[in-house]
């Protein structure tokens, strides 16, 4: 195989032009149907886009034709300031000139258009132009030039996002490539095409690849996947009977054989090529085929026959050579007529148009006189007119003044009358105004209870479904293990779904508390990680069920002045929130962050689960809202914890991203240096403040034994046997001392379920 077959396939290839759709339909039927359309009624624009359609029919097999319309168009374009009929036009004639092989015209006319396409920001006409100047130069052999135009229209055509026009390219690049000896590349490039052209099923392209990438194997003496990929490519032909492509994949398929003197299969291929050359009467190819034939034979020594098909090659080949010619003599003439026609053309409408001129001169001279004459007659006239008028008029005048002077006494007492009754009107006007007023007033005001009463019954029935939800789960929980036979084993989850309910109610009575106002803060120093590890206890069972792993990573002395309890129930609220999105097998972190405000912890919740949705992070501390909409649920837990937080003169947020999981924030209040160093007095039992109040307490010893005696009966009763708790309680002597205070305290930690404090209660008369 020889280099010229490169430029074949090449040649195959710039016929798209950027246009592979063209493919798709018949070209004579398409022209015959552009050819009608042009002698319909147009505007001079579509005319000028009709005829660069018909352009790109004519291009190949008309050059000729290709070119008038071309000219014809550009003409209109530039008489009517149509820029884009201009640019594509010089674009058409840079295609003509180029095939006419006078690729310097045609360099300077694809150059023209680009300047138009850029000045119009016209992105695709700019990224063809400069596919095509890369074509130019590539057959000017300026190949530097060529690789920077193209990779400049390839770097646009993606940014366009056409698929098409970027295959092209691609492939006009890998020719490049090709042309200067640099195969690997090309066969990078080559690759590229063929997956673009597999991407949008365009078989013609597809061929044509398999068919490049075979000649880069060819060069590089890789002859097996050479054949491979030319009978890939000769198989896609035959299947969508492109006859011309078929001529190519037999020839090339026959010069691999002769390369690897396989002579019989070269001749059988070279025979194939002629055959369906001849048919589709394809002078270049069928003198390719002899020319193929007379080498196998000279390689089989049958220089007979090698001769006798050497003698049709010269033959074929020199007609072909003359055909070339008689072209080009054909297309110069065609351009020195068209020229000369159009110089003769020019002059005659510059002549036609000095005689218009001075038509048009003295017609406007002999209007100008006439409307002078006419003038001046008219206004003689007019003043003969005006004299008598003026005299008779006098004369009327005089006898319509009197006349006036009766009417306006008669209209002056009709004028009295209607401002009477105007009057009167107006007064009834606003009456009637005040009236209507007032009822759209009622009406508005009932439509807006209206509104508020629908809208509260809706709220009111979705406030109680998400209640609902939100309590069945637990007393599924309840009601499900304590039924039958009561099992000890059930007793911590019992108690722990007794504990998510009681949470839920005070998240909805601490909201609207907190809302109006009503909460007074108890706050003491507290240690972090107790309240940490404190609510850690109150959802272990939750981390359990769905085997979500918690990790704590909070230094041991780290104190806060907080509310114990309520700081207690916003991390359980924020541990909740993060298991309930969290999936099976998923993680939550507690860290600390330091913060260069010296008067604050900042503790980060982080979970592994769904994260939030971007348009519901603003929203999510708002009451009633719900990190996925699609889990009811009634949304306070963590309009509770901001109130609480703020509460504490603290800040609380959260980051998220979708599918990777979120990080709720709070910061909270440090205790000062002289309450710290009271609470963290027994870092080794890690002691509240709560528990140092508690053994403060200093009871005598009838105290103690009165004490003593209810908490040993209270010690047989866990926190969730309220019933029997405050049974024992009621033994206890009515005082106002330190007995009253340990019962009080005991009874609050009933109604807050804090089980730790309750145990520590029981154990102050030891």
């Amino acid at each position: 195989m020889h280099k010229f077959h490169l430029i074949i396939i090449y040649c195959l290839w710039s016929l798209l032009n950027f246009s592979q759709v063209a493919y798709a339909q018949p070209k004579n039927a398409k022209a015959d149907s552009l050819n009608h359309l042009l002698n319909t009624k147009l505007s001079d624009k579509q005319r000028v886009d009709v005829l660069l359609k018909l352009i790109n029919t004519y291009i190949i097999k008309y050059p000729e034709k290709a070119y008038q319309h071309c000219k014809k168009a550009l003409d209109i374009s530039l008489r009517i300031g149509y820029d884009k009929g201009v640019a594509r036009s010089y674009d058409r004639l840079g295609l003509y000139y180029k095939h006419a092989n006078d690729f310097e015209k045609g360099l300077s006319y694809h150059l023209k258009g680009l300047k138009i396409y850029e000045k119009m920001n016209d992105q695709r006409g700019i990224a063809s132009s400069l596919g095509n100047i890369g074509v130019v130069h590539k057959n000017l052999k300026n190949y530097d030039k060529a690789f920077e135009y193209q990779l400049r229209a390839l770097k646009l055509m993606k940014a366009l996002k056409q698929e098409g026009m970027v295959a092209n390219t691609l492939n006009n690049i890998g020719l490049l490539y090709l042309k200067t000896d640099r195969y690997k590349k090309a066969l990078e490039y080559f690759k590229e095409t063929l997956k673009l052209d597999q991407k949008t099923n365009y078989a013609l392209g597809i061929g044509g690849d398999y068919s490049n990438i075979s000649l880069v194997w060819y060069y590089l003496k890789d002859y097996d996947k050479a054949i491979a990929n030319e009978k890939k490519a000769l198989k896609i032909r035959e299947k969508i009977k492109h006859a011309q492509g078929m001529v190519i994949s037999y020839h090339n398929i026959g010069d691999i054989y002769l390369e690897t003197q396989q002579y019989d299969l070269a001749l059988e291929h070279f025979k194939k090529s002629l055959a369906k050359a001849k048919k589709i009467k394809a002078k270049f190819h069928i003198a390719k085929a002899y020319n193929g034939l007379s080498k196998a034979y000279e390689a089989r020594r049958n220089y007979k026959k090698a001769l006798e098909f050497h003698q049709k090659f010269k033959a074929h080949n020199d007609s072909v050579f003359n055909l070339d010619k008689n072209k080009q003599v054909a297309r110069m003439q065609t351009l020195y007529e068209t020229e000369k026609k159009e110089q003769e053309n020019k002059i005659l409408r510059q002549e036609s148009q000095m005689q218009e001129d001075e038509i048009a001169k003295q017609r406007l001279l002999n209007l100008l006189v006439s409307i002078a004459l006419l003038i001046t007659l008219g206004f003689i006239y007019m003043v003969y007119r005006l004299y008598r008028q003026k005299k008779k008029s006098f004369q009327q005048l005089q006898q319509l003044n009197e006349e006036v002077n009766t009417q306006n006494e008669v209209l002056q007492q009709k004028q009295e009358e209607i401002l009477q009754q105007q009057e009167t009107l107006s007064m009834q006007n606003a009456a009637i105004t005040e009236q209507k007023e007032e009822i759209e007033l009622q009406t508005e005001t009932l439509q807006a209870t209206n509104k508020q009463l629908i809208a509260l019954d809706k709220f009111k029935q979705s406030m109680t479904g998400m209640i609902v939800h939100d309590l069945k789960n637990p007393l599924n929980t309840i009601i499900g293990l304590s039924e039958g036979e009561y099992s000890p084993h059930f007793q911590q989850n019992i108690n722990q779904s007794g504990k998510q309910m009681l949470n839920l109610v005070m998240n909805i009575l601490d909201v609207q508390r907190f809302e109006e106002t009503e909460v007074q803060l108890n706050a003491q120093p507290h240690l972090l990680k107790k309240l940490v590890q404190t609510a850690h206890q109150r959802v272990n069972l939750l981390l359990a069920d769905k085997g979500v792993v918690f990790e704590s990573d909070i230094p041991q002395e780290l104190t806060l002045q907080a509310d114990e309890e309520l700081i207690i129930r916003v991390f359980v609220n924020l541990f909740n929130n993060a298991i309930k999105y969290t999936p099976n097998g998923g993680k939550i972190s507690v860290t600390r962050e330091s913060l260069s405000e010296g008067a604050f912890h900042k503790i980060l919740i982080h979970d592994t689960g769904a994260g939030i949705a971007p348009e519901f992070i603003d929203t999510i501390f708002d009451r009633f809202t719900q990190r996925n909409p699609k889990n009811r649920s009634t949304g306070l837990g963590l309009t509770f914890c901001k109130l609480v937080v703020e509460s504490h003169q603290g800040q609380i947020g959260v980051q998220s991203e979708e599918n990777k999981g979120s990080t709720f924030w709070l910061t909270l209040p440090k205790a000062d240096d002289q309450q710290r160093l009271h609470t963290t007095i027994d870092q080794t039992d890690q002691v509240e403040s709560d528990t140092v109040n508690i053994k403060a307490w200093e009871l005598n010893t009838q105290e103690e034994a009165v004490l003593r005696e209810i908490t040993n009966e209270l010690k047989q009763y866990e926190i969730y046997e309220v019933s029997a708790i405050k049974k024992v309680l009621k033994k206890l002597p009515a005082s106002e001392g330190r007995i009253a205070h340990w019962k009080q305290a005991l009874e609050d930690t009933l109604y807050s379920w804090n089980e730790t404090r309750y145990k520590e209660l029981l154990e102050v008369p030891d």
